[in-house]
């Protein structure tokens, strides 16, 4: 007799647990906006038309989405969200339901894994724990006897008492601001409108758009930058440093790629990302019978540009663009001062650092003999310093106090190698 394939319930369940409504299958997102976290949280829902919501602020603030046409209620307990509260900052665990089906959930830095939040059968969870068994060095295993791997028994009865569920585990309502009617009008015209024009051509209109209102809003906001400065028409903008994004916004625009890259896309494996300021490139490793086709087939969901094979077929790497923000101009610091205050930083944080001069690009070139010499531009009043450090842990929580004069990133890189990711970042220092 032919063996049962895995069967997953569907994405979005509805449990009991010590009789009290849990829900399973929550679509999580990192928001990355600390002050407007919820009405972030509200474009996301009203984008992805879901009106329920899960809020977990640990090192980065999570939503965690579901539709009310999902069985999904305000009031109810999000599963994952009160199991990531109550068992640590880094644990994957399988626990086994009352009907014998099992729920699955994974934290690693605080955070909730996406994709990390289902319920199934044990063939199907089978599946998945072997599959993110081996993405990240975890603190601590939770999984009951009849699987690959072995680790600590957990009783969802026993832990899931009401006295320990906090509010804050709770979901709760998206307000959009539309009514009902204006919902089916717009459901309406969405479906006339898909009718009528190709996916392809929506597409390209909706990037289109999305650029131009990135490019509106960096316009804006480098109008504003340059008017407050006391320097005369562009000055600020001959500075090397004035046009590149501040710390904050390098890591939110980067980290925020980052995270939302897919950890496998039809078993091809994340094995590294590189972001700069213009954009993030993925890199993915073929295992086991996964084919090229598979890769490019599953990779046109997460990137618009075409996926590019390299090392034999068994490596692959996408790009997906990003829009940084200009810093505007600093008043830098001496050197001395400025140097000995990113030292002190890292040596704090016990991170080794390595910093050194660059040479000056503008200085000109010596002439030839029988040549006059050629003009060049007068030589800067900055010095810019090259530094670049690694790291094993997130850099959100480490670099947050990372900010001052003349401080820039250039770019940071992560590399998933034995279970574990290695986090590298270089960076300018410029300084009087």
């Amino acid at each position: 007799m032919p063996a049962t394939p895995p069967r997953m319930l569907p994405k979005v369940k509805v449990l009991r647990v010590n009789g009290k409504p849990f829900v399973c299958g929550l679509f999580w997102q990192p928001l990355t906006r600390p002050r407007a976290y919820m009405k972030e949280a509200r474009e996301i829902g009203k984008r992805e038309s879901m009106e329920i919501v899960a809020i977990r602020r640990s090192t980065i603030i999570q939503a965690g989405f579901v539709a009310k046409h999902q069985g999904a209620l305000k009031g109810m307990v999000s599963m994952a969200a009160a199991l990531a509260g109550l068992l640590g900052p880094s644990w994957l665990g399988v626990f086994v339901l009352d009907d014998g089906h099992y729920v699955l959930a994974a934290v690693n830095d605080r955070a909730i894994v996406p994709g990390c939040d289902l319920t199934g059968d044990h063939a199907a969870v089978r599946a998945k724990l072997n599959e993110v068994y081996g993405l990240f060095a975890w603190e601590k295993i939770y999984i009951p006897a009849g699987f690959d791997h072995a680790g600590e028994t957990l009783d969802l009865n026993t832990l899931l008492t009401p006295a320990r569920l906090k509010k804050e585990y709770r979901l709760k309502s998206l307000t959009f601001g539309l009514s009902a009617k204006e919902w089916g009008v717009g459901i309406a015209v969405a479906a006339l409108l898909a009718a009528i024009v190709s996916v392809y051509f929506i597409r390209a209109v909706q990037h289109r758009k999305a650029r131009e209102r990135a490019e509106h809003l960096r316009r804006q906001q480098l109008a504003q930058l340059n008017a407050q400065n006391q320097q005369k028409q562009m000055a600020p903008l001959e500075h090397p440093w004035a046009r590149q994004p501040s710390v904050e916004n390098f890591l939110t625009g980067c980290l925020n790629a980052v995270y939302t890259l897919p950890l496998v896309i039809r078993g091809w494996t994340f094995e590294t990302a590189r972001c700069t300021a213009p954009r993030i490139e993925a890199v993915y490793a073929r295992s086991g019978r996964a084919t090229v086709h598979d890769f490019m087939d599953g990779a046109c969901a997460h990137f618009e540009s075409e996926p590019v094979i390299h090392g034999g077929g068994e490596r692959a790497s996408c790009v997906y663009p990003l829009t940084p923000i200009p810093s505007g101009d600093d008043a830098l610091e001496p050197i001395a001062a400025a140097a000995a205050r990113l030292s002190s930083y890292f040596q704090s944080l016990g991170i080794p650092l390595r910093l050194a001069e660059k040479a000056d690009p503008t200085q000109a070139s010596q002439a030839l003999p029988g040549q006059l010499p050629s003009p060049s531009s007068s030589a800067p009043d900055w010095k810019t310093w090259a530094f670049q450090f690694t790291m094993a842990q997130a850099p959100q929580t480490l670099l947050s106090g990372l900010s001052g004069a003349g401080i820039r990133l250039t770019e940071l890189s992560v590399k998933s190698s034995a279970a574990k990711l290695t986090w590298n970042v270089t960076g300018e220092l410029y300084a009087r």
